[in-house]
């Protein structure tokens, strides 16, 4: 093989392989719209509650851990602290929830050729980390 024929061959490769990309990059955002679509619809009510539930967790366990008297570690604010382990354990429950659903929910989609269950995976995962 010459050094042109090389270059064509993967410049070929990479093509083809950049196209792929691109189409499922526009899978998983139709994915991710739909979603979006399909669970707010016209209301923010749900962006809404994305931001007041890991708020009142915070609350209740302020509050539990004031009946208790107890307080968290020293010399450290503790709603700080409450607030840097519950946000990420909410997102994380609530993307693996959405994520394990996501192949009861785009059943009918996967029919497609382009839709993978890994597309409504990160469609979804992705609604949900936008979300919290």
């Amino acid at each position: 093989m010459t050094k042109g024929a090389d270059v064509t061959v993967h410049g070929a490769i990479i093509s083809t392989y950049v196209g792929g990309l691109k189409e499922q990059v526009r899978v998983i955002v139709a994915l991710f719209l739909r979603e979006g679509r399909s669970r707010f619809g016209n209301s923010s009510l749900g962006l809404l509650w994305g931001v007041i539930e890991p708020l009142l967790h915070v609350t209740m366990f302020f509050l539990l851990s004031l009946v208790l008297g107890r307080m968290g570690p020293f010399s450290i604010p503790y709603i700080p602290f409450l607030a840097s382990g519950i946000f990420p354990f909410i997102m994380m429950r609530n993307c693996y929830n959405r994520t394990v659903n996501a192949v009861t929910s785009s059943r009918g989609l996967l029919v497609f050729p382009q839709v993978t269950l890994l597309n409504a995976s990160v469609g979804y995962a992705l609604m949900e980390y936008m979300k919290t």
